[in-house]
């Protein structure tokens, strides 16, 4: 429970990409993905893990949602697929190398 007039820290949860798509990702914000079906639904959106490490040629995109504001697009304890729109009010920033 939060003491009166302190917040919960932000939760961080990262999007693995490309360096050149994480570039544009920054500029112009996330768009959301085609729809792809995992535990037999429809999920389409921004696709994010607690996982940061990037393989070789990719980068991290950290994202800073706020306490408690990835629960409602769970896949899994550790994945979300979340709007775009949502994703995009949230503070970003790139992680591995420039």
């Amino acid at each position: 429970m939060e003491a009166a007039g302190r917040r919960s820290p932000p939760f961080r949860a990262y999007h693995l990409t490309l360096r050149e798509e994480a570039d544009a990702i920054i500029s112009r914000g996330f768009r959301d993905s085609l729809p792809a079906a995992v535990a037999g639904r429809l999920h389409k959106g921004v696709w994010l893990s607690d996982e940061s490490e990037a393989n070789e040629g990719d980068v991290a995109i950290e994202i800073q949602a706020p306490a408690g504001g990835l629960d409602p697009y769970a896949i899994s304890g550790r994945e979300w697929c979340v709007p775009a729109n949502v994703v995009n009010q949230w503070p970003r920033r790139v992680r591995g190398p420039s």
